[in-house]
């Protein structure tokens, strides 16, 4: 009997480095969200810039996910001021990734700092990215947005 040629033989090495990627493609990625507020803010900043690229109004899509017209007008204020502050473009992930992006990684750090009511964290996550003098506007309307949300 001759062998199959369509198939290439096989070892053990290549079968086991086969079912290992299968098995890591299978795996669903941890959601790097410290809390649901994390993931919120993400979420809300990757929507904010997917609606400005279509010039859709982000409210209708904010208010159905942060639970009220005032908690997304709140946000939009936060992402606004935070986008003037930013020393370049915000990098941001379409909504269906499961990864952050550094920039992404800065808002967690702010929000999750507003969050606990921590000063220093939030200056801290911002230290040598964005002047000093602006850490107090962003904070508050860290603070502002955060409160707001369900």
């Amino acid at each position: 009997m001759q062998p199959d040629r369509r198939t290439p033989p096989t070892t053990k090495a290549s079968r086991n480095h086969a079912a290992t990627l299968i098995r890591d493609l299978n795996r669903v990625p941890e959601l790097p969200y410290r809390s649901q507020r994390a993931m919120q803010t993400v979420l809300g900043i990757r929507w904010l810039a997917l609606c400005s690229r279509r010039r859709h109004d982000p409210i209708v899509e904010l208010t159905r996910r942060l639970g009220s017209i005032t908690a997304a007008k709140a946000f939009i204020d936060f992402a606004d001021l935070a986008g003037r502050c930013w020393p370049e473009n915000i990098t941001v992930l379409r909504p269906c990734c499961s990864v952050l992006s550094p920039d992404e990684t800065v808002f967690v750090d702010m929000i999750e700092a507003a969050r606990m009511g921590d000063r220093a964290a939030f200056s801290s996550a911002l230290d040598g990215f964005i002047r000093a003098d602006r850490h107090d506007r962003l904070y508050a309307a860290a603070v502002a947005a955060i409160a707001l949300m369900d």
